[in-house]
């Protein structure tokens, strides 16, 4: 489906199931008037009053005990939140779900331009009407998808349980579109401090899509992805990050490829404090612009994956740093088209700890452990 399309039957299934319509442009002033009436309408005016919109106060009621499904209180929370400045914020417990928890960071543009029509780019203030979505840690709130929910049952066709995403930024001369996204824009949204189960019978699930800039995050956050597609698709960059994220299962645990000339992940992302462990594909693949640099890992079964363009050098490339690896038999730690360099990695039982295409493999010298204390290689192509 194209994503004209695609965003239109979501506004049009929004609308259906009884949530606040939302215009994919609106101004500053419509924007910080329906702020207003979140703040009027929710219960907890102290909550409020420190930034915190708690889901399952009134007017929302998600439900804790996981016994109703949450997906449509969960949803108008984040976007209410949104145009309040709030944080919304889950409570420990386990909230059920059913579909996909779409936050977008809309396009807002400024009531009055005040350097005259110099030309025709509309100033945007959408940065300051970030998404958010905070529990209370990987231990105490717990998201859980439906077994067998029906958005979920197509592995060729994977579909996030999380998703953040921002606008294409509108010109007034009508060529750019606000129903498409625009990745390099999504600042300052956060999705923190939560456990995903992805269920059983779900195997076209991910837990989590936020491919983001500058002030994005997504931290502190475990995945249950045991028969599902992966844990995260795309990655955060250009001063957005992944941070203490570990995914169990899947096919993959990290799937950081796409569409377009960024395809996998915003520009040199740098990802910290990851556990992978029992994918069944690739622990991470990756597939971004410029060199993904994974600092204080520890991944086990299947390996690391990058297959970048050949026709971009500079894409690709893989940094792993202060790490533990521990490949399944017969898997490379580390494989890739493009270059490698590793700094104080070890390997356990690593037959083959770098393979790069058309360079001799890195290769352990016996059984056991193995400390790589300095490793770099590029991979043979012609550009």
């Amino acid at each position: 489906m194209r994503p004209m399309y695609r965003n239109l039957a979501i506004l049009l299934l929004a609308a259906a199931s009884g949530l606040t319509e939302e215009k994919p442009v609106r101004t500053r002033a419509e924007v910080e008037a329906r702020g207003r009436e979140v703040i009027a309408a929710y219960e907890d005016k102290r909550l409020a009053s420190y930034g915190i919109l708690d889901v399952t106060r009134r007017p929302y009621l998600a439900d804790p005990s996981g016994k109703r499904d949450s997906t449509r209180a969960i949803i108008q929370a984040m976007r209410d939140a949104r145009d309040a400045r709030l944080v919304t914020f889950l409570p420990a417990g386990r909230y059920l779900v059913s579909d996909t928890l779409e936050c977008v960071q809309g396009t807002v543009a400024r009531d009055h331009w005040d350097y005259g029509p110099a030309d025709p780019v509309v100033e945007h203030e959408s940065y300051h009407f970030p998404c958010s979505l905070v529990g209370q840690g990987p231990a105490d709130t717990r998201l859980v998808l439906a077994d067998h929910a029906r958005p979920f049952q197509n592995a060729q066709d994977p579909k996030p349980l999380i998703h953040f995403w921002a606008r294409n930024e509108t010109r007034s001369d009508g060529k750019t579109n606000p129903l498409a996204p625009q990745p390099n824009i999504s600042f300052n949204q956060t999705i923190l401090g939560l456990e995903i189960v992805l269920g059983k019978g779900n195997p076209g699930a991910i837990g989590i899509e936020h491919q983001c800039a500058q002030g994005s995050s997504i931290q502190d956050v475990r995945i249950d992805a045991r028969g599902a597609f992966a844990g995260v698709r795309r990655l955060p960059g250009s001063g957005g990050g992944l941070h203490g994220v570990a995914v169990e299962g899947g096919r993959y645990g990290i799937y950081a490829r796409g569409a377009g000339p960024l395809r996998g992940s915003q520009p040199v992302p740098v990802v910290s404090g990851l556990v992978l462990r029992g994918q069944t594909e690739a622990a991470l693949l990756y597939d971004g612009r410029g060199p993904l640099t994974v600092v204080g890992a520890a991944v086990e079964g299947a390996g690391i994956r990058s297959e970048g363009s050949k026709g971009a050098p500079w894409d690709g490339g893989v940094n792993v740093v202060d790490s533990i690896l521990r490949p399944a038999a017969g898997v490379c730690a580390v494989a890739s088209a493009h270059p490698v360099y590793l700094a104080n990695v070890f390997v356990e039982n690593g037959e083959r700890i770098a393979c790069l295409e058309g360079a001799p493999k890195l290769r352990a010298p016996g059984g056991g452990w193995t400390h790589v204390r300095e490793y770099a290689a590029g991979a043979s192509f012609n550009y």
